[in-house]
């Protein structure tokens, strides 16, 4: 399954998805200037996200949570303590459990083929430096 990306450059957003229909939606803090909200299918299994800012994550190679080995970009925090991790195409979701033991909270969404997928943001920045 590959995901949908739409990028609208007069409001700096990205939107990432699958096919899939979403009924949740969560927010992920970062160190990063993106403001992250993640849409959920079954469970927490991860559907779309919407990367606001979404210029201020370039050049990837430069952003501390882009991996150039793997082409992912981790955005949150806390990944090695997350107790829930849910995958869909290259999105994924990491959860950690809070007090309680049946409340989970999201600390962070990651995005494989990172480069391929947010290529229209870059594009974007290209035309602008024209």
């Amino acid at each position: 399954m590959s995901l949908q990306v739409l990028y609208s450059q007069e409001d700096d957003i990205v939107f990432l998805g699958t096919s899939e229909i979403g009924d949740g939606s969560y927010e992920v803090e970062s160190h990063l200037w993106a403001v992250v909200t993640l849409l959920l299918g079954d469970g927490y299994k991860p559907v779309a996200l919407d990367i606001m800012f979404a210029s201020d994550l370039m050049p990837l190679e430069t952003n501390g949570g882009y991996c150039s080995e793997t082409d992912t970009l981790v955005i949150g925090k806390g990944v090695d303590t997350a107790t829930l991790i849910e995958e869909n195409s290259d999105l994924t979701s990491y959860w950690s459990t809070d007090d309680e033991p049946d409340d989970l909270s999201l600390v962070a969404v990651s995005l494989r083929n990172a480069s391929k997928h947010l290529a229209p943001v870059v594009a974007s920045l290209a035309e602008k430096e024209l």
